[in-house]
């Protein structure tokens, strides 16, 4: 069975927006959803990321890098993609989905990756010890010839059923059906398919139980553990729900460490919904390794399990959801900073990220490597004072437009006027554009980013600029 520490969803920042969201109609699962501008090469409609590879979607044909060792990037080989020269755009083959056959959404496990395809079939690659393609056997698809497109078995989801939304986990995948109901697969690893048991299925799927009337509208695995929102609005957890980290976790969110969906009668009306406080309701959802995320109706966001590092956005790295009493009213939400709230969100491993209403993305957690995009390695969210207002967003402005240092040689006269709109974009400085500046005659770019960094200033109400020292 895989550890249960095992990442679910390592996110690459920059390339999110929606991810971990698996909903109907709007949410492919781990995807980010884009709308490139019109005459952009190559953009991605889709990205996912999984532990140590990733995954996009360019108007339905699908291409994947990094590492490859089991397949999951469904190349027909073991070779890593993106660590050399020359092995990425026009170099990078596109992954065969099957004759006439482009994704629809997109999900990366830890070693796995599925596609939902764009006639609702499932197709799965990657590792596979515990049943997670979902083909009926044990054995790893997409790293040898003749494994993909139409020899990649789809996954037989029931008689008739095609699927509307995708996830996948650790060891195990997940998907609503077109009646709404859930089927998952894979490893079960403390009932993380939520079937009353802990045999691992690699076919002959059976319904999830979420209660007498209850579908689902949206589906989320983390490394053993299962979250589903409701028709109703409400969320159940399901599966591995005990320690991380040599401490108890509470992913489930059910104030205790008990698994379930590994022992009969635990599913169904027998299973509680996670309380999520007074008449609140979840839009989104997103499972980590061992803690979970979702945004509610009100548009706050309440985070639970695992905060070693500051996952849970809290100031403190107290779990929450292990113990009575630590949910719904005494549930605190994230502060995201005065009036910010989430349109989106994603976990990984030990963090968790956040697309905000305006247009900003915010992470916090375990920085390790820079995984939250601050520029630094220092983890956020663990201690007092570091969310809200105090929590930086991820930069992602773009460059300025020329190079190297991003100004172009003109005279001073004629200053390039997209370069000083990107001086102000940055922050440099405020205040009205100059059409020119002191002194006249020739400036080159490395004079001007010497400048920018030594003086850059207004100096009367006119907005001259101030006199660049010649060779500086």
């Amino acid at each position: 069975m895989r550890p249960h520490g095992t990442t679910t969803t390592a996110l690459i920042v920059v390339a999110f927006v929606a991810a971990t969201i698996a909903a109907i109609p709007s949410g492919p699962a781990s995807a980010l959803v884009t709308n490139a501008p019109t005459g952009t090469a190559s953009a991605a409609t889709m990205i996912t990321a999984g532990d140590q590879h990733s995954c996009a979607s360019l108007d339905g044909a699908v291409r994947c890098w990094g590492r490859n060792a089991v397949g999951e990037l469904g190349l027909g080989d073991g070779e890593t993609r993106g660590d050399e020269p020359y092995e990425m755009g026009a170099s990078l083959a596109v992954v065969d989905l099957g004759d006439g056959r482009t994704a629809t959404a997109l999900d990366a496990g830890t070693t796995h990756t599925c596609a939902l395809l764009d006639n609702d079939a499932v197709r799965c690659w990657g590792y596979n010890m515990f049943g997670e393609l979902g083909v009926g056997d044990g054995a790893t698809r997409g790293n040898n010839p003749g494994e993909m497109g139409d020899d990649l078995p789809e996954v037989d989801l029931g008689p008739g059923r095609t699927a509307v939304a995708i996830t996948a986990g650790g060891g195990h995948s997940c998907a609503v059906l077109d009646d709404s109901m859930v089927k998952c697969w894979g490893g079960n690893y403390g009932g993380a398919l939520g079937l009353g048991d802990t045999l691992n299925r690699a076919s002959n799927f059976p319904v999830v139980d979420l209660g007498p009337g209850r579908t689902a509208t949206a589906i989320t695995a983390g490394s053993n553990h299962t979250c589903a929102i409701l028709d109703d609005g409400t969320v159940k957890c399901w599966g591995y729900n005990g320690e991380a980290g040599g401490v108890a976790a509470g992913q489930l969110g059910l104030g205790d460490t008990i698994n379930r969906g590994d022992d009969p009668h635990e599913m169904g009306a027998n299973l509680p919904p996670v309380d999520l406080g007074p008449d609140r309701t979840a839009t989104a959802i997103t499972a980590g390794t061992n803690h979970t995320c979702a945004i509610l109706d009100d548009d706050t966001t309440k985070c639970w399990g695992f905060n070693a590092t500051g996952q849970l956005g809290l100031g403190d790295t107290i779990n929450r959801g292990d113990d009575p009493d630590e949910m719904g009213a005494n549930l605190p939400p994230v502060d995201l900073g005065p009036g910010r709230t989430a349109t989106a969100i994603t976990a990984g491993t030990n963090h968790t990220c956040a697309a905000l209403d305006n247009g900003t993305i915010k992470c916090w957690g375990a920085n390790l490597l820079g995984r939250l995009g601050l520029g630094d390695t220092i983890n956020r969210g663990d201690d007092p004072d570091e969310m809200g207002a105090n929590l930086p967003p991820v930069d992602l402005r773009a460059p300025c437009p020329t190079t190297p240092h991003g100004f172009t040689d003109v005279a001073a006269s004629s200053f390039a006027a997209a370069d000083i709109a990107c001086i102000k974009a940055l922050g440099i400085t405020t205040g009205t554009s100059p059409t020119t500046y002191d002194p006249t005659g020739s400036v080159t770019r490395e004079q001007m980013a010497a400048f920018l960094a030594r003086t850059w200033r207004t100096h009367n109400s006119n907005t001259a600029w101030v006199s660049l020292v010649p060779g500086d």
